[in-house]
């Protein structure tokens, strides 16, 4: 699940703003913005760029955002389809085995979310702002089950067994690790599984303006100052699976739950260039922004297991009360919390 920790994540969107009751459209090439702004402003009935310094001026503004971010990477195959007629049915390689969920990115769709600026001419050659913005968490979510009643799917986990014990006769390769369904026409194991992702971004940054072009209609900033992101994902892979009524053999359980979370904070030193373009009705803004610095990266890894004798090929006894450390691919070898710090830059145009 490394693939995870990812440095912050940019898409292509269409930004739209508000100013003084008219619609301005134009691309916002590193964020995917759908965003309506309102305007307001204290002192002198004027732009930023024509105050004069014995009127100082500060402004707010507020955005709607609409974003779409890059998918999450699930390249890892989660639970297949399974053949009593193959060797080890559900593992990869197996004729019968087709993926059913995992092995494909996961897209969070489109996310709502804020923008506020606010600034202040400190006097005609230099002014300062700030803005924060935020994506709140959404989540996408996906599960597959079987019923364990004859006629229904058999379906698996697939792992890769380095102790070759699951069924492979001490040779390390592809196995399985539960395998709910029917037994071959006879009552067996119901099984439910459930994929859930999540994302949530955040950012702010303060920058002092200078003016290089202030001549109507066209005006030519340059900033700088510091640039944070911070972006959270989550990852949390479950199952419930329980022998049915009239299953041949003892009943039993078994559950587990993977937990994969990350977090992102870049931090870094900006600078840029903001032009604008301005009549009496319109405005038109472009910005290009480049920041360099640090992202800490921190993923905590966890899981647990809840079982009444086992799976497939490790039996236990008297655990069906007890939860035991580590799922399927969260185990006590790579459970904790990781991190480290890497150069990186975030750039917008």
């Amino acid at each position: 699940m490394k693939s995870l920790v990812r440095n912050l994540k940019c898409s292509k969107g269409i930004r739209v703003m508000a100013l003084r009751g008219k619609f301005l459209l134009f691309a916002f090439l590193t964020g995917a913005l759908g965003s309506l702004s309102a305007e307001i402003k204290s002192g002198t009935r004027c732009d930023r760029e024509s105050c004069p310094s014995s009127s100082p001026e500060f402004w707010i503004r507020t955005e709607y955002l609409l974003w779409n971010i890059k998918k999450n990477p699930l390249p890892l195959p989660l639970i297949t389809s399974a053949s009593y007629s193959d060797p080890l049915p559900g593992a990869l390689g197996q004729s019968g085995s087709h993926t059913l969920l995992g092995k494909s990115d996961v897209g969070i769709g489109w996310m709502n979310g804020f923008q506020v600026c606010a600034g202040s001419s400190i006097n005609p050659n230099l002014a300062i702002e700030g803005s924060y913005f935020l994506l709140p968490k959404a989540s996408k979510s996906k599960s597959i089950r079987t019923s364990g009643q004859p006629g229904a799917p058999n379906v698996a986990v697939p792992v890769f067994d380095v102790t070759g014990v699951l069924g492979l006769s001490g040779v390390p390769g592809e196995s399985v690790f539960i395998l709910p369904g029917p037994l071959d026409g006879d009552p067996g194991f119901k099984g439910k599984f459930n994929l859930d992702v999540s994302s949530r971004l955040q950012g702010a940054e303060i920058n002092g303006l200078y003016p290089l072009i202030k001549n109507r209609p066209v005006h030519l900033d340059v900033l700088g100052g510091l640039r944070w992101f911070q972006l959270r994902e989550s990852l949390f892979f479950k199952a419930k699976s329980g022998s049915v009524p009239n299953f041949p053999f003892e009943a039993g359980f078994f559950n587990f739950l993977d937990q994969f979370s990350t977090a992102n904070n870049f931090l870094g030193a900006q600078l840029g260039i903001d032009g604008r373009y301005l009549t009496r009705k319109w405005r038109l803004e472009g910005i290009l922004k480049g920041a360099l610095g640090a992202t800490l990266e921190k993923i905590k890894i966890k899981g647990s297991s809840n079982t009444s004798g086992g799976n497939l090929f490790f039996m236990t006894q008297g655990t069906a009360n007890k939860r035991l450390p580590g799922g399927i691919f969260a185990q006590p070898s790579n459970a904790g919390t990781h991190r480290k710090s890497p150069f990186a830059g975030a750039f917008e145009a």
